[in-house]
């Protein structure tokens, strides 16, 4: 038996439908996603990776955003720039509901030692080649 707090069944379930999957299905899919690279010199997690892919969406659509903002009127309509604000606006969405999740959190700060890592153990080489 799992307890969920109030509310996380619903969206389990929701979540679930969408992708075709049972809840045990999405659960362990989940499970299984945020226990990805975990370890130092494991590959990037999936959800650091598709918070990165945001973020390239998000500067992709601001510099459209801004150019389309730019042009002279009877070129850039507003339909075109209401267009683009949505998509931002969904970037944005998506990616805060990402950086609030608890693995976003735990793939940000494995990569965060593993960079640790890499950085340290060419000194540590160093440091005993010296001695």
């Amino acid at each position: 038996m799992l307890r969920l707090p109030d509310g996380m069944r619903e969206r389990i379930a929701k979540i679930a439908e969408t992708a075709g999957r049972s809840m045990n299905a999405e659960i362990v899919h989940r499970l299984e996603q945020s226990l990805q690279g975990t370890a130092p010199g494991d590959a990037p997690s999936p959800t650091l990776l598709h918070w990165l892919f945001l973020r390239a969406q998000r500067i992709d659509v601001q510099t459209e955003l801004d150019q389309l903002k730019q042009r002279p009127a009877s070129t850039a309509t507003d339909v075109d720039i209401g267009k683009a604000s949505e998509r931002l606006l969904a970037v944005r969405r998506l990616m805060g509901e990402l950086e609030t999740s608890p693995a976003f959190a735990q793939a940000f700060e494995s990569a965060a030692e593993s960079g640790r890592e890499a950085r340290e153990s060419p000194r540590a080489a160093t440091r005993k080649k010296a001695r």
